[in-house]
């Protein structure tokens, strides 16, 4: 209810004004981690938080809180350095093979969490440091997305015999003796194991959602800071030459 309720609010005309504000109060996220000075470091934070540790659980939640993100990212001028981490480490985490290719909807779930950082690069990238820095040490995976592969399937062990060892076929002659024992209808659990069974990505919907991923802005950032940050030395945190590599970078919109 809260977060449809924040939901709501992105939407009106003036939530876009006060995102900037500073923050009222200071909670702390899990590991007393602060949630920065302003209103959108705390939002930015929190459903960052919410996605890396309730990605599975609280699957169905995910698609509202990404939208509020996507709502609030093109009048956000810039996030603290803990929410932009957050921020990045959230998008990584949904780019993750073992949880992406496990669900139909999940792709649209990295999709969106790629226009929110797409929308913060073009409307306020100059002002935006944080998120850059971020953005520049994530720059490998961020760039392996195209080429992402279904993980390897896990090799299914057979149940073990009394003596310790593997046998062969004795799960399904056991689920076949346990539906003759009840009479041979084995019509109700047949639909359950059917239930249960885990998607199967297809090349058809890998292709489908790769072509939609927004990748340009970000690529074009990448491309146009990379050199110039190795050139410069700039990969350390904080340093000054980094933020003036950062600053005269320019992402076309």
């Amino acid at each position: 209810l809260s977060l449809l309720s924040l939901l709501l609010l992105s939407a009106e005309p003036g939530f876009s004004s006060i995102v900037n504000l500073p923050c009222p109060v200071a909670l702390p996220l899990p590991g007393s981690r602060p949630t920065g000075p302003s209103i959108a470091d705390l939002l930015f934070s929190s459903v960052a938080e919410l996605v890396s540790a309730g990605k599975e659980r609280l699957e169905p939640l995910l698609p509202a809180a990404l939208a509020l993100l996507a709502n609030l990212a093109p009048h956000t001028k810039m996030l603290s350095d803990e929410a932009a981490a957050l921020l990045t480490a959230m998008l990584l985490d949904l780019a993750q093979p073992s949880y992406l290719f496990g669900g139909e909807a999940r792709p649209e779930l990295l999709i969106t969490a790629l226009a929110v950082v797409s929308s913060s690069l073009l409307y306020h990238h100059a002002a935006n440091l944080p998120l850059l820095h971020a953005l520049l040490h994530a720059a490998a995976p961020l760039r392996a997305l195209p080429s992402l592969q279904p993980p390897p399937p896990a090799e299914a062990e057979e149940p073990l015999e009394p003596d310790g060892t593997r046998g062969e076929g004795a799960g399904p002659a056991s689920s076949d003796a346990a539906g003759e024992a009840d009479g041979g209808d084995t019509g109700g659990g047949n639909a359950d194991a059917a239930a249960a069974e885990p998607f199967a990505a297809t090349a058809a919907w890998v292709e489908g959602w790769k072509a939609r991923l927004p990748l340009q802005a970000i690529f074009l950032f990448l491309d146009a800071v990379e050199p110039k940050a190795r050139m410069a030395g700039a990969r350390a945190a904080g340093t000054a030459s980094a933020r003036e590599v950062w600053r005269a970078a320019a992402v076309p919109s």
